[in-house]
């Protein structure tokens, strides 16, 4: 508690103040308020300003943060007439620490420790929100494991659940740091790339893809191997919601999976006048693509974008 007068100069104070704006035994009466706000708390200036929403102010001490609930009530004498303010502070830090841990088990699949569904979902969003208003490139990538209720049935959940995690473990180190990385069901798994387009977006999921594929699981000495498929799309002028681009992505995902052996599959931002096309590719040869051309309907894809289909045995 800190008592200050009509000039903002402190006329008393308690230990605990003392604690925290004279550690090292200094006298505080007679200091402003405000130049001890400056020296202890980061953002004094807006809290006295009347900028804050919350009341809340953390200590510039980086070696130990602490946040504390600021509550300031005048003083008034007769007539109603100002006379200073009391200062009243709260340590909050526990509570903002506990506050911080579950809004992390609260966004965390508790099973790999990724976002889950729907705190992928709400970054998605944000992500769409901020392309729409200033513009760059977006792309999705849906990724799906392949015949994993096999493994389940094989081996059992417990091996399922091993695959699960090393998966994300694998894709992780592949991502930076403002990519969007989520388990969105049970095999399932989502990429959001900000300032990506289609085509880094398919090479990034083509070095995922192998990094998995090479990666061998041992339960109970038996070795499992699992594969995956993988969707892409790029953000378009028409996309409202990320429902609208996990919509495309799990459509040439669903092709991937329809085709044999297929690993890889997107959608590519190729504007073609009168007709949209498939293209698939049947051969991996010494890192580049064999390609064949098949027209198909406008109407099958909206706004002639072709579903391409990257077919690597």
């Amino acid at each position: 508690v800190i008592v200050v007068d009509y000039n903002k100069r402190v006329i008393d104070r308690n230990y605990w103040a003392k604690k925290i704006f004279a550690p090292d035994g200094e006298s505080v009466t007679g200091k402003n308020i405000e130049v001890l706000f400056q020296r202890v708390f980061i953002d004094s200036d807006n809290f006295f300003n009347g900028n804050l929403s919350e009341n809340e102010l953390v200590t510039s001490n980086r070696e130990e943060l602490k946040t504390f609930l600021v509550n300031v009530s005048d003083l008034r004498g007769k007539e109603g007439k100002y006379i200073g303010s009391v200062f009243v502070l709260r340590d909050i830090s526990k509570r903002k620490l506990l506050e911080k841990e579950l809004r992390r088990v609260a966004d965390t699949d508790f099973l790999t420790g990724i976002l889950n569904r729907r705190s992928f979902m709400e970054n998605a969003e944000k992500e769409i929100e901020r392309i729409k208003r200033y513009g760059g490139r977006l792309s999705f990538l849906s990724i799906d494991l392949d015949k994993f209720k096999s493994i389940n049935d094989s081996y059992g959940h417990e091996s399922g659940d091993r695959v699960l995690r090393g998966f994300a473990m694998t894709v992780r180190p592949l991502c930076r740091t403002t990519d969007i990385f989520g388990r969105i069901g049970g095999e399932e798994f989502a990429v959001l790339l900000p300032n990506t387009d289609s085509v880094s977006a398919l090479n990034l999921g083509e070095r995922l893809r192998r990094a998995f594929e090479r990666k061998k699981f041992v339960f109970k000495e038996k070795e499992i191997f699992c594969t995956i498929s993988i969707g892409c799309t790029e953000f378009i002028t028409v996309d409202q919601t990320i429902e609208d681009m996990m919509s495309r992505a799990d459509k040439a995902l669903y092709n991937a999976k329809k085709m044999e052996e297929t690993l890889l599959s997107g959608k590519s931002e190729v504007h073609i006048p009168d007709i949209s096309c498939k293209v698939s590719s049947n051969f991996f040869d010494k890192g580049k693509y064999s390609l064949k051309t098949e027209p198909l309907p406008v109407l099958l894809f909206a706004l002639k974008y072709p579903l391409c289909c990257f077919t690597i045995p």
